[in-house]
């Protein structure tokens, strides 16, 4: 599929979406597409953050967002699940926490690269990978160095880029879908 088929797709909620990560910027962004209309797998490797997902609750502190999940629920169209499937897009939407190296704060990337590992193993050509983490420059590059080693898919035959979230805590929902 070919961007312009994919762009087609999306203006008619035709694909599968699955956002990586389903912590403070993972689950809002799943429920937003989710109230977009598009049928969204949030995937995450902590079981029990998928437990108290499937239970109908949510893990986190956001205003509006408890609510905002069990509408999601409701709509059949967000399911939380631990098992990583095909997609047509991945959002890698995972912590990106700072750690001292030689006594500067840097970027730990380790989950950025363990989830794009996740994806390339199962990586189409054409597959869309949206890195929404906050990241040092040139993490894009070594997420596809990353998807296309795993996937053994040349990078020109699928699709990644960078679309880091810029949203407030305890305006999160509001800001994604404004």
């Amino acid at each position: 599929m070919e961007m312009n088929g994919m762009l087609e797709r999306a203006k008619n909620k035709d694909l599968k979406i699955t956002v990586l990560g389903m912590g403070y910027i993972g689950l809002p962004t799943a429920i937003a597409l989710t109230r977009a209309g598009y049928t969204v797998h949030g995937f995450d490797v902590n079981k029990k953050t998928i437990e108290i997902l499937r239970s109908g609750k949510i893990h986190i502190v956001e205003p509006d967002l408890q609510e905002a999940y069990e509408e999601a629920l409701e709509t059949g169209r967000l399911i939380a699940t631990d098992k990583l499937e095909k997609s047509d897009v991945f959002i890698i939407a995972v912590p990106t926490p700072f750690k001292l190296i030689d006594g500067k704060p840097k970027a730990d990337l380790k989950y950025v690269e363990s989830a794009s590992k996740m994806v390339g193993e199962i990586l189409d050509e054409e597959n869309l990978v949206i890195l929404e983490s906050t990241v040092p420059p040139m993490t894009t590059r070594l997420m596809t160095d990353i998807l296309e080693k795993e996937s053994g898919i040349e990078r020109n035959k699928f699709h990644s880029v960078h679309c880091p979230e810029r949203v407030l805590p305890g305006r999160i929902l509001y800001e994604l879908e404004h």
